[in-house]
Parts: structure tokens; sequence; C-alpha cells
């Protein structure tokens, strides 16, 4: 009886969710570390509300969900608005300071991850005697976890190129997710390098095969959703399945998607679906993430990290000290590191439920972290003082509001 209670709350939280403003701008911030929180406390190892056969049973669905939240993240990547948008702020010295801030970032992420993962070593907490393993997972985390820097909102051109670094910031994501798959040692039947193809090749199938049951963009939205929810359940249990991350074949199909007019009509009919699916992707993970000393640690130096790169990059791309609302502007996390991580530690990856750990504190720390600040700004500032002006308003992209 309690499972059923425990599921039916859930259900009912992502339902309630799923409205348009539902969720006030704290409260959706605190979320993911809430839902992790509360399937720590459900899981085996907890309250034992879950017992530990359902979680298991529940696995194909997390490889589906992790799919689906996958495709999600790609097709917003390749949005073709925010393309063009941010392609006429892109001039010149701006154009150049994007590039420069994307790629140190995304640098320095990668290297902070591969400094946090060799830390439980030097401390003594932890073996590593897999150097590609190792390179694989900073891949992993730094890809994933790179940000796009905050921009002052009242500048029409910095918020076009927010657009712009938040779409390379997902694309990076999943090259470097690929590129681990290349890397990582084999822990399926197949070499990693053929791992990689076949991860990727079903990625192109997925978009291909949603492209033909889609059919024109101007068909019935709920035919191409239905269609779609069906390859995804089949792309993603094959790869399960396989032992390969189905959740990188969805973002390498999305982001396929996105750059298609069908691409652009399934964007906006599967944006409501994006935070109830994260609801109960995050909760699972909650459940089937073992919590230990190394983890916290990883992940509080990843976060931590994560948080001087933040400042560092804001301050050169704003061009003066961030405020403290600006530095919480672009602290907020994205799905895509739990999602890559939970796919690889589904996947039967050595190490994957570390990696998931990791991932999660990180994220974690950093949204609590943008919480508090964002909490102290709202004391310390009337709140006039931190409305947008109806120019900069107007020409927000849809997908910053939705990271």
């Amino acid at each position: 009886m309690s499972t059923i209670l425990v599921l039916l709350l859930l259900l009912s939280i992502a339902t309630l969710a799923s409205r348009p403003a539902a969720l006030s701008g704290l409260l959706d911030r605190l979320l993911t570390p809430l839902l992790i929180m509360l399937g720590i406390g459900c899981a085996p190892g907890g309250l034992a509300l879950l017992s530990s056969s359902l979680v298991e049973s529940l696995e194909p669905a997390l490889a589906v969900g992790v799919t689906w939240l996958g495709i999600l993240i790609g097709l917003r990547s390749a949005s073709r608005e925010a393309s063009r948008q941010a392609g006429r702020a892109d001039q010149g010295r701006a154009s150049l300071r994007a590039a420069i801030v994307v790629v140190s970032s995304t640098s320095a992420s990668v290297l902070l991850a591969m400094a946090a993962l060799t830390a439980p070593h030097l401390l003594g907490l932890r073996r590593y005697d897999n150097a590609p393993l190792l390179a694989g997972a900073a891949l992993i985390l730094g890809g994933a976890l790179v940000g796009s820097p905050p921009i002052d909102r009242d500048n029409r051109i910095e918020l076009a190129l927010r657009s712009r670094l938040i779409d390379v910031g997902d694309l990076i994501a999943v090259a470097c997710a690929i590129v681990a798959l290349a890397i990582l040692p084999p822990w399926s039947p197949l070499p990693p390098s053929m791992a990689a193809v076949v991860v990727v090749g079903s990625g192109l199938l997925l978009a291909l095969v949603q492209r033909l049951l889609g059919g024109s963009a101007n068909g019935d939205p709920a035919t191409r959703t239905i269609a779609l929810l069906g390859v995804v359940a089949v792309g993603a249990g094959l790869l399960h399945d396989a032992g390969l991350p189905s959740a990188v074949a969805g973002l390498v199909a999305g982001a396929t998607l996105g750059y298609t007019e069908l691409g652009r009509v399934l964007r906006a009919a599967l944006a409501p679906t994006e935070r109830p699916a994260r609801i109960v992707v995050v909760f699972l993970v909650g459940t089937m993430m073992p919590l230990s000393l190394t983890s916290l640690v990883v992940g509080g130096l990843l976060a931590a990290g994560q948080l001087v790169v933040q400042f560092v990059a804001t301050s050169w791309a704003v061009g003066h000290r961030p405020s403290a609302r600006v530095l919480a502007t672009g602290l907020s996390s994205s799905s895509a590191p739990l999602v890559v991580a939970a796919s690889y530690a589904l996947a039967g990856l050595p190490e994957g439920e570390l990696l998931l750990a990791t991932a999660a504190v990180a994220v974690v720390t950093m949204d609590v972290l943008a919480a508090a600040i964002g909490l102290g700004t709202r004391w310390q500032f009337p709140a006039g003082a931190l409305s947008t002006p109806p120019s900069a308003a107007q020409s927000t992209p849809p997908m910053v509001v939705q990271r």
C-alpha cells in the first residue's frame, strides 16, 4: 500500500507541476534537490517505502524517461528561432567573446571534473586505476555541467548571446557524451568505438523514423507525440538491453530533429511534458542513487569549482564584477548532467553509480546556492529593482525560461 501511495503522490505532483506557473521561482529552483532527497528517503536504503525489487523493475521505465528528456534537451539546443535571434546579435567582437566564453567554460569544466574525480584517490577514499574510465567520466560530467555565464538582462544583444551560449552548451554536452563512448573501456559486448557508432546511429534512426511517422509539420500534434513516444520506448528498450546509454541517442535524435520544421512543432508540443518528465526521472534517480562520502566530496568540489568558473566567466562577459542577481541567474542547472549520468549508470558503466551520485550532488549544491543567492537578493533589493524592462522581456527567447 505504501508503494502505491508514494507513486500516486509522485504522479499528482508531476501533473500539478505541468500547469503553467504552477511553481514559483524559488520552489521551482529547489524542486530537483527536494525530489532527490524524497527519492533517497523512499529508497530501500532509506525508509524502505519502495522495495528493492520495485526499484529494479522501474529501471527500464527510467531508461525511457532519460531518453525522452534527452530528446527534449536536443530539440531545445537546436532551436532555429534562437539561432536566428542570436545570429542578429553575434557581430564582430561580441561573437568572438561568446566563442571564447563557451570554449573556456567547457575546458575549465572538464578539467575541474577530472580534478574532482582524482580527489578521492589523493584523499585515500577510493582508487582509480583506469585512466580511460577517469577521462570518460570527466568528459561526461564536465561537458554536461558546462554553464552559460549570466548576462545583464537589460541589454538585448547580451540576451541573444545568452540564448546562443545555452544552445552551444547543450550541444557540447552531447558531443562530450559521444566522445566519452569512444574513450571508456568496454562494459558492453561491443568495443567502445562500435558502441559509439551504434548509439549515434540509433539516434539518427530515431530521428528518421519520427520524421517518417510524424509526416508533415501541419499534421495532428497528438499523432506525432504518440508516434515519438512509441519510437522512444522501443529505442530506449533496445539500447537498455544492449547495455548502451539510451539518453545519448535521445540527445542526438533531438538535435537532429530540431533543425527541421517538424522539430519546431514537436518542441512546442512537447514543452509542457518536460517538467513532469523531469520530476519523475529525478525522483527515480534519487531512489537508485547510493550516497557515499566519496560522492559527497567529489560532487561538492565540482560544484564549488563550477561556481568559481561561473563567476570568472560572468565578470569577463559582463565587463564588470557581477551582482548577486546576475550570478544567481547563471547558476540555474540543466537536466543534462542527471540525464546523461543516469543513462550511463543504467547501461552498466563501471563506477556508473558513483558518476550518477557525483552529478546529483553537484547539481543539488548549485541549485541550493542559486536559491540562497536569489533569496538574499530579493531581501536586499526592492521588487521594482529586479523587474525586466519591456524591451528586454520581448526579446527573451522561450528556452531561457525553460532552463
